[in-house]
């Protein structure tokens, strides 16, 4: 076993643990040059309860993706969370509705559940939050540009399991707060 091998089996172990005392665990990914893409923070472990991973990505700080991550999973786990949906302002976001979209796992790089569980099985949900005016990405007064929250639109075509593994020069940060 090599070197990296072996980090990402102790990162493997860890994550396990925090998904069987929390019921999932949540990354936050940062990037190195903000100018290539923007933070985003994402759950671990749902797909052991046959539910989907939960995205939220963009313009807001840490703590509230954090936030907004463990909210959405205890939602989800008393009422299903399904593509389309709204959640009325004040479920996540304090004055603001957030959208629920099916999402892409490999396009939202969540390295982490689909190293651990793979693409057979999982399944995705985004949290989008509007902007200052409550105008969603796309929406006709949508004010933020593009790159302040990323979507990522669940794929059409199928993806085969082996194009996905994690890519070792990801910064990534395991969030001790569960």
């Amino acid at each position: 076993m090599s070197h990296d091998d072996d980090v990402f089996a102790q990162i493997a172990r860890k994550t396990m643990d925090t998904i069987e005392k929390y019921g999932h665990e949540v990354r936050y990914i940062f990037p190195v040059d903000p100018s290539d893409r923007t933070a985003f923070a994402y759950t671990v472990g749902r797909t052991l309860k046959g539910r989907p991973e939960l995205l939220v990505t963009g313009g807001i700080s840490k703590e509230v993706m954090h936030f907004m991550c463990n909210e959405a999973a205890a939602i989800d786990d008393k009422t299903p969370l399904m593509d389309g949906m709204e959640l009325p302002a004040g479920a996540l976001l304090e004055g603001f509705p957030v959208r629920v979209v099916a999402a892409d796992p490999v396009d939202g790089e969540m390295y982490g559940a689909i190293d651990l569980f793979g693409l057979a099985g999982m399944s995705a949900l985004q949290l989008v939050w509007p902007d200052m005016d409550g105008d969603f990405p796309g929406d006709p007064d949508y004010s933020l540009p593009e790159y302040a929250q990323p979507l990522y639109p669940e794929a059409s075509c199928g993806r085969e399991e082996s194009a996905c593994s994690m890519d070792p020069c990801l910064d990534v940060r395991r969030d001790r707060e569960a």
